[in-house]
């Protein structure tokens, strides 16, 4: 499948986002992991009997080719930059990719890398600051809305793993007190795991 990739041959459909376009092969396109296409080129929509499968232009074209990489088997890591905090976007943009479109192991794949990610730079006697302002992209009063959450889960899942780092975090507490780190519902949940671990403080 992966020599088929943008390759005209055999090709009966152009996937179209933006500027870009893309030969597909609606065989494997339908039935590389992704709901949204499987629907598109299978079911009863104007899609499945048009030659050219228009995304249009809202999403990024890199985290699109890697979502297409991956319904043809490909690992879409090889195009992403190393684990750094200033690269986390990268992965949240696949993983909203993913979920826009309804890929479950893209999704998965995405989320794994970012976690790791995220945990490696929060071993750190000095946190980054991007990465306590990335979780507050996640997690905070202003977060994005997820169709699937366990992006969500998995980075307050870390949150609490990392209580102490975080808490004499100056940036983290800061934001923390003031009430723009975390919404209300993982506040809540925060404060009393805080709590039962403020001996760790002491």
């Amino acid at each position: 499948k992966q020599k088929l990739y943008n390759n005209p041959a055999l090709s009966d459909v152009i996937v179209q986002f933006g500027e870009y376009r893309l030969y597909g092969h609606k065989a494997i396109l339908a039935n590389g992991g992704s709901v949204w296409f499987e629907k598109a080129l299978l079911g009863n929509f104007s899609e499945a009997k048009q030659d050219i499968l228009d995304l249009g232009e809202e999403d990024d074209p890199d985290a699109v080719c890697a979502m297409i990489k991956d319904l043809y088997g490909d690992n879409y890591f090889e195009q992403v930059p190393v684990d750094r905090a200033e690269h986390f976007d990268n992965y949240l943009t696949v993983y909203t990719i993913g979920d826009k479109y309804d890929s479950a192991t893209l999704r998965q794949q995405a989320l794994n890398k970012l976690l790791r990610s995220i945990e490696s730079e929060l071993s750190y006697r000095d946190i980054p600051v991007p990465v306590i302002h990335f979780i507050q992209k996640i997690l905070g009063p202003s977060a994005m809305v997820f169709g699937d959450k366990k992006i969500q889960t998995g980075v307050f899942q870390l949150v609490l793993e990392y209580v102490y780092e975080l808490w004499t975090d100056k940036t983290f507490a800061a934001l923390l007190i003031k009430g723009e780190m975390l919404d209300k519902e993982y506040g809540g949940r925060f404060l009393p795991f805080s709590v039962d671990s403020s001996f760790l403080f002491w």
